[in-house]
This record gives C-alpha cells, sequence and structure tokens, in this order.
C-alpha cells in the first residue's frame, strides 16, 4: 500500500496529539503510542489495533501491550481496522483496499451489520467484514 506524503504526515500528526493527552486516554495505550510511534484505530478483547505514518497496522495483545507488536498482513483484517478506525479519523479510509473480486460476506448479508448486532440494538458488535459488507 502506498500512503501519500499528506496522508504520513497526517497519521504522524495523529499520533503526536494523542501523545499529548498523556495518560488521560489510558496509561497502557499512552506507552504504547509513545513507545510504537503508532495510532490506535480499533480494539477488541485480544488487543488494539493501530497504524504507523507509513501505513503499516500492527496488532498488539493486551497480554503483552508493549512487546507483542504484530504486523497485519490479512487484508480482511486490515480493512477492518481501518474502517473502524476511519469512522473516527475519515481521512483513513482511501487506505482501505477493495479488489475487484470482493465477496458479499455471508454473515451480514451485505449490510455490514452482525445479526446479533441488530437483535440487540448495538455497536458493541462488529461484523466478521469489520462493517463493510464484503470481503476481499
Amino acid at each position: 500500500m502506498i500512503v501519500s506524503r499528506e496522508l504520513s504526515t497526517r497519521i504522524a500528526q495523529l499520533i503526536a496529539e494523542y501523545s499529548a493527552q498523556g495518560e488521560s486516554v489510558s496509561p497502557e495505550l499512552g506507552k504504547l503510542v509513545a513507545q510504537e510511534r503508532v495510532l490506535p484505530l480499533f480494539s477488541d478483547m485480544g488487543g488494539v489495533f493501530t497504524i504507523n505514518p507509513e501505513g503499516e497496522v500492527f496488532s498488539f495483545p493486551w497480554d503483552d501491550l508493549l512487546h507483542g507488536r504484530r504486523l497485519e498482513s490479512d487484508r480482511r483484517i486490515r480493512n477492518v481496522v481501518l474502517f473502524q478506525g476511519s469512522k473516527k479519523y475519515p481521512e483513513l479510509k482511501v487506505l482501505i483496499e477493495k479488489p475487484n473480486d470482493v465477496h458479499v460476506c455471508e454473515y451480514c448479508q451485505g449490510t455490514g451489520i452482525a445479526p446479533y448486532a441488530e437483535k440487540l440494538n448495538t455497536d458493541g458488535i462488529v461484523c466478521y467484514c469489520g462493517g463493510l459488507g464484503w470481503i476481499p
């Protein structure tokens, strides 16, 4: 993935702004952002997903937050993270890679809303497709 200079600069700026909030957000995430120079985009029960200014998406497990860095290469996971992150940072939406041969998500039938989330009327449950309605 190629990240424009402008977007790279913007991500670096967002990281700096997040760091400036210090530990008021979360002491653990504050340390992670400062140490790794990454912007948290999405989290679940397993850990937190982040992006760096070069557009690389990393995951960090909660039980080894400061040392468990893993580069995410799976397109579906990357797209989920970028789509969820773009809800807060809309400028990241351009990084979502939608190939020509996508498949409608079989879990939500293309709505982007997990059936259980709809039943429970919550946005706390994210579909397998991450809300995109399709899977690469």
